[in-house]
């Protein structure tokens, strides 16, 4: 049996059964307030400062007490907003993304706003009709990383500048990583030194590329071209990437090739040639210096690491949530705000002792030695 309450009727209190469901309703007849007031302070609206403080916190206490729950689909046939983001992402394994949704989890948690998480794995056909399926399940925004086509709904984007200025967009200076990177290696000593490529579908890889050569430039660092190996992407388990790391390092194993240091385009591809270097008696980093992108927990006990300053991937996560869902009224109705990017600057951080190149160099080892299956 429902408990009883006093239900005003008129002039008169009367005892009343608790219905079922609180609604607005219920409370704006308890309080004597409009539906519209209790509304606007339960969802801290522009409008809920209008009201003192005490009729605020009358109002909390009221929703409290009698525990009412927003309908959500009345609120969004209301005020045409769901509350919802879209967030789409290549690998919620991968250690970049999962940091990303860490970190949009995070705000979002702080707001009325939650999320609809997808993946699309790299394959061009879900990350069509995902897009295609975030309008009609009704989200207000969207968040993608990397970026993929547009659609008219308020956009966030992580990795890549957005050319159509249709929404905001997150990126990393790899120019002042990579500098910074080389900078640090050849103030070691270090002038043979190894390039692991990002995988073709990602959005920084041609980026760092081309700072890479450019820093190179700078630092008369000649790139040999069997020193540079192309990451290629063998599945979209944490374990691949890890295998597509080791994998590199013995391609750089096969082509006999002297090398003292080696940047990595992340750290999961790091964590894998680190391994197999261990595999072949390498120390790290006695032997030779790593360096590589982004700031997994994982790569912190072993690797010396290019990150973010103020912007790790779970500060890259927060960063493009409050833009995420919001609109340009000025330029017309579903237009999406633009804005320049969201740049993070790299800095360095060194895990471990820094070592000069050893002399004499490594012999390359015997490509014959055991491998192991990640």
């Amino acid at each position: 049996m429902r408990g009883l309450v006093l239900h005003r009727q008129g002039d008169k209190l009367e005892l009343a059964e608790m219905p079922k469901k609180v609604t607005l309703m219920f409370l704006s007849e308890r309080l004597g307030l409009s539906e519209t007031a209790i509304s606007s302070v339960l969802n801290n609206s522009p409008l809920a400062k209008t009201f003192s403080a005490r009729t605020r916190k009358r109002i909390f206490k009221a929703a409290e007490e009698y525990k009412y729950k927003p309908d959500y689909f009345a609120r969004y046939l209301n005020q045409r907003r769901s509350y919802l983001i879209g967030v789409l992402s290549p690998d919620l394994a991968e250690s970049y993304d999962a940091g990303v949704l860490e970190g949009i989890e995070e705000y979002l948690l702080q707001s009325d706003y939650r999320y609809f998480l997808a993946s699309h794995q790299w394959s061009n056909t879900r990350i069509e009709r995902t897009m295609q399926m975030f309008p009609e399940r009704g989200v207000d925004g969207i968040i993608n990383t990397p970026p993929v086509s547009a659609v008219d709904l308020p956009m966030a984007k992580i990795g890549k500048p957005d050319t159509s200025h249709q929404g905001v967009s997150i990126i990393i200076d790899n120019h002042e990583g990579i500098r910074s990177a080389l900078e640090h290696l050849t103030s070691l000593g270090h002038r043979k030194i190894a390039f692991f490529k990002g995988h073709k579908d990602s959005a920084d890889t041609e980026d760092r590329w081309d700072a890479f050569v450019a820093a190179a430039q700078r630092f008369s660092i000649k790139v040999d071209p069997k020193l540079v190996v192309q990451l290629e992407r063998l599945g979209t388990q944490q374990n691949s990437a890890i295998e597509e790391g080791a994998r590199g390092a013995e391609q750089l194993f096969s082509r006999h090739r002297e090398f003292t240091a080696l940047i990595a385009f992340n750290d999961i591809s790091a964590i894998g040639a680190i391994n197999r270097f261990r595999d072949h008696g390498w120390r790290i980093p006695q032997d030779l210096s790593v360096v590589d992108f982004d700031d997994a927990i994982a790569a912190r006990v072993v690797i010396s690491r290019v990150h973010h300053r103020a912007t790790t991937p779970a500060t890259d996560g927060r960063n493009c949530c409050p833009r995420s869902h919001q609109r340009d009224h000025s330029r017309g109705e579903g237009s999406a705000i633009g804005s320049d990017p969201t740049v993070g600057r790299p800095q360095l951080h060194c895990n471990r002792p820094r070592h000069p190149p050893q002399e004499p160099n490594r012999p390359c080892p015997d490509p014959s030695i055991r491998r192991e299956t990640y």
